[in-house]
Parts: C-alpha cells; sequence; structure tokens
C-alpha cells in the first residue's frame, strides 16, 4: 500500500487540529485550576454608599497576593474621610473568598474628578506560577444607575405595610364583636 498525497493531506489535518485541541484543553485546564483576583465597586446593600471589594473568582486559592491602589485615588478619598490602604498584603486567598472596604457615599465618590481608579494586582497560584494585572476601573456608570432609594428605607416601608395590615385587621376583629 502507497501514501498518496490526499492520505499525507488528511494526516496532516489530522495531526494540525489534534495538536490545536491539545492547546485548548491545556487553556482550559489552567482556567479551571488557576486563581482569579479581581477588584470592583458595589452598592452597599442598594443604598447610596459604596463598597469596594476584592475577590477571588478563580477556582483555585491564590497566595501572596499584593495589591497597589493608585495612590492619587486612595489620596482623594482619604479628603473625603474614607480610609483604604494603597497597598494589601494578602498570605491566602481561598476561591470566592472576599474582603470589603467602605468606599463611602457615592455622591463624595463623584467628587473625584476621574471617577476612575487604576490597581495593580499580583498573586500566586499553588504551583507557584505568576499572575499580574493592572485593571483600569471607571466608576462612572454608577452615574446613570438608581442608588439613592436605601435598601433599609424598602424594608421598613414593607414592615410598617405588615404592621398597618395587622392592626386593621385586629381593629375589624375587635368591631366584629
Amino acid at each position: 500500500m502507497s501514501i498518496t498525497p490526499e492520505w499525507l493531506s488528511a494526516i496532516a489535518i489530522y495531526v494540525y487540529f489534534t495538536i490545536q485541541l491539545a492547546k485548548e484543553t491545556k487553556k482550559l485546564r489552567e482556567v479551571e485550576t488557576s486563581p482569579l483576583i479581581t477588584v470592583y465597586l458595589q452598592s452597599f446593600k442598594r443604598t447610596q454608599y459604596m463598597e469596594l471589594v476584592i475577590k477571588n473568582i478563580g477556582k483555585a486559592p491564590a497566595y501572596d497576593i499584593e495589591i497597589y491602589f493608585d495612590k492619587t485615588f486612595t489620596e482623594k478619598l482619604k479628603e473625603i474621610k474614607q480610609n483604604i490602604p494603597i497597598h494589601i498584603d494578602i498570605n491566602y486567598f481561598s476561591p470566592e473568598q472576599s474582603v470589603v472596604y467602605f468606599a463611602g457615599d457615592y455622591e463624595a465618590l463623584k467628587q473625584i474628578p476621574e471617577q476612575s481608579f487604576k490597581v495593580h494586582l499580583s498573586y500566586k497560584a499553588k504551583d507557584r506560577k505568576e499572575f499580574t494585572e493592572t485593571i483600569h476601573y471607571n466608576y462612572s456608570f454608577y452615574a446613570t444607575s438608581d442608588v439613592s432609594k436605601t435598601y433599609e428605607i424598602e424594608e421598613l416601608n414593607r414592615m410598617f405595610e405588615k404592621l398597618g395590615n395587622t392592626i386593621d385587621k385586629s381593629i375589624s376583629c375587635i368591631a366584629k364583636k
């Protein structure tokens, strides 16, 4: 049996796609077994107050985490009476673990002209593979969101409605007797 040019072409294509599949499988395994640290702002319980969240959204623990915030941003926060450290060291961060810092009232954060900050992250996986990333986080999109009606006021409103219904039922019951 002789190998024809068609067979050689088919084998070459098969080898090429097998190599590509192996590369993709390796990437997928790395993603599934790596930590991924992220930093973001969010509304505290749907209030106008903001919190800065540092979280491991990866599927593996992170080690030797170093976080550096933009010095300008941390200094501006100090001006509005909020204190977020410029540098944070964390030895170990399990998957889904987070640390939260109070970042103040959104109206005060809007006073910072850039409405953004940079944060530099570096951390390691269990196999000592190093990850570094610089995130430029722009929070100006909160200007169009409704963070003014507080969660606590909504909860109090529901509680008073239930109390009012209970009082109405009690009065009706007493009136019937």
